[in-house]
């Protein structure tokens, strides 16, 4: 009786440290950070939240002139876009001008195109396996 507990606690032990394993840490180098104000967010998101919505992947680091590693933590192996910005004023929230435009740098995945409209999905995209990835992008101001 008492082996069968004991088999069952390893069994527990070994699930429950291949559930951690399956987490992964992405870092993204954050390239052409404009100063040392505030904080560099990058955000791994989606395909349904990845324009318009809250991310529930996401890192941040103290922003510092040149380029910020950012490393996002416990993400499970999947597909995700990319989004990024420097929080300059460390209010949280890229700020906008009246038409809806960054007033923050920012940048994307793959360093995806932003004409007239974000870039997609597909353009933002990086694939994350068991074991992570490092990936970068460039931020526009």
């Amino acid at each position: 009786m008492r082996a069968q507990g004991l088999g069952a606690a390893i069994a527990l032990v070994i699930a429950l440290d291949a559930g951690n394993a399956a987490a992964a840490e992405v870092t993204v180098r954050v390239r052409g950070v404009a100063n040392d104000r505030g904080f560099v967010v990058v955000a791994l998101c989606t395909a349904d939240v990845f324009i318009g919505g809250r991310c529930a992947l996401r890192g941040s680091a103290p922003a510092r002139l040149g380029t910020v590693p950012v490393v996002v933590g416990d993400v499970p192996p999947g597909t995700y876009a990319v989004r990024a910005y420097h929080d300059e004023n460390a209010n949280g929230r890229i700020d906008r001008n009246m038409f809806g435009l960054p007033l923050e740098g920012y940048g994307f995945g793959n360093d995806a195109r932003v004409v007239l409209s974000p870039p997609s999905f597909a353009d933002a995209a990086i694939i994350v396996g068991e074991r992570g990835t490092e990936t970068a992008l460039t931020l526009r101001y």
